[in-house]
């Protein structure tokens, strides 16, 4: 079945290859999709940012940043539409095209990093792949294409945003920036048939 988390992990490595070689990212902590959870907070509903196996297995029970690593990073799923793609169909009605609206939450040491919120948006913006090459696309899918969007560098408006937190209580030398990108693949419909049907 064409996962989106596996498009994701392909991101992160590409970011880690291209931009984050430096010694001040050492242990920089980039992570897959997060799922929202609700809580109740001091001012009403407040939610956390959760990283979970494919088999539902926590793998970070609260992205929000520690400073225990120079940087974290997550993705959100915003929202995504589907279409036929013609295209690749061959007739047979089976390809589809999705297209996703995504973002990565990301949190920094500024100290440790060196870099402003502006600094560490153009860094992400150089690191990013614009397409998957096919010899690195899951099973299923015919073509992947990321294009940045857009980005958020009000840290209050980040923080409210994700976290619905009016209490802006990260460090002083703490950076929160959103960065977006469209993701958007070609797969085959029969990929989930025989996933969803064992």
């Amino acid at each position: 079945m064409p996962r989106l988390s596996d498009l994701v992990k392909y991101v992160n490595d590409t970011l880690v290859e291209n931009a984050m070689q430096d010694k001040r990212f050492d242990g920089a902590g980039l992570y897959g999709i997060a799922t929202q959870v609700p809580f109740a907070g001091d001012d009403g509903i407040a939610y956390k940012q959760v990283i979970l196996a494919e088999d539902g297995e926590v793998i970070l029970d609260d992205c929000f940043y520690d400073q225990t690593e120079p940087l974290r990073l997550f993705h959100i799923i915003n929202n995504s539409s589907y279409s036929a793609d013609p295209l690749e169909s061959f007739g047979n009605g089976m390809a589809f095209r999705r297209t996703c609206s995504m973002s990565i939450v990301c949190f920094a040491d500024r100290k440790r990093i060196q870099m402003s919120g502006e600094d560490l948006e153009m860094l992400l913006y150089a690191g990013m792949p614009t397409k998957v090459p096919s010899n690195e696309l899951p099973q299923g899918i015919k073509n992947c294409t990321i294009s940045p969007s857009g980005s958020q560098l009000n840290q209050a408006v980040v923080m409210y945003d994700r976290f619905k937190l009016n209490d802006h209580s990260l460090e002083p030398d703490a950076v929160l920036i959103e960065f977006k990108y469209i993701l958007e693949y070609t797969a085959d419909r029969s990929c989930i048939q025989l996933f969803c049907c064992p």
